[in-house]
């Protein structure tokens, strides 16, 4: 990246996490979202929590609940779950009231873990 796209980057944010599989957490307000390698938003900065990007997906918080967004700024779930876990072998495994069920990469809860 640009020296001079990195420092206005910089000005325009209150922090900035390094980047991870080409994308850079970063807090704006007190809230934070995800910029590319080209400095581009690729999502609201809304967040009250974001883990880095894994193999494609990063963790988010809201309040007290989680879900997962991919590397094009989607949310693949909803904000629901009281953890979730990254992503291995395809399958992430996602914690709701006190069960652990997996959802795929689309999001979809297909297995309830006992």
């Amino acid at each position: 990246m640009e020296k001079e796209k990195l420092e206005e980057i910089k000005i325009k944010y209150d922090n900035i996490w390094g980047f991870q599989d080409g994308f850079a957490r970063v807090k704006l307000n007190g809230k934070w979202g995800f910029i590319n390698d080209k400095g581009e938003e690729i999502c609201e900065i809304k967040y009250d929590w974001v883990g880095g990007f894994k193999n494609g997906f990063a963790r988010v918080r809201i309040d007290d609940k989680y879900g997962l967004m991919n590397d094009k700024g989607e949310e693949i779930c909803e904000i629901k779950y009281n953890y979730v876990y990254d992503f291995k072998d395809g399958i992430a495994i996602v914690e709701i009231g006190g069960e652990y069920k997996y959802i795929d990469k689309n999001g979809n809860e297909y297995f309830k873990k006992n």
